[in-house]
């Protein structure tokens, strides 16, 4: 990218606590996730990813 041009900011909203299809935008409509929904309209929603996660053991 040329020094001239301003570099692209980049967010990653990862809601908790929900699975992949808890949102209107992934087709469940026994939930209202309207914020979460605008964003992934006017944003880019990740539909074929997975992650790892470490869940820390409460001793």
């Amino acid at each position: 990218m040329p020094n001239n041009q301003a570099h692209p900011n980049i967010l990653f909203i990862m809601a908790d606590q929900y699975r992949f299809d808890y949102l209107n935008c992934a087709g469940a409509e026994f939930i209202k996730t309207p914020n979460l929904d605008r964003l992934a309209k006017h944003g880019i929603r990740f539909e074929n990813c997975s992650m790892l996660q470490y869940v820390p053991r409460h001793v």
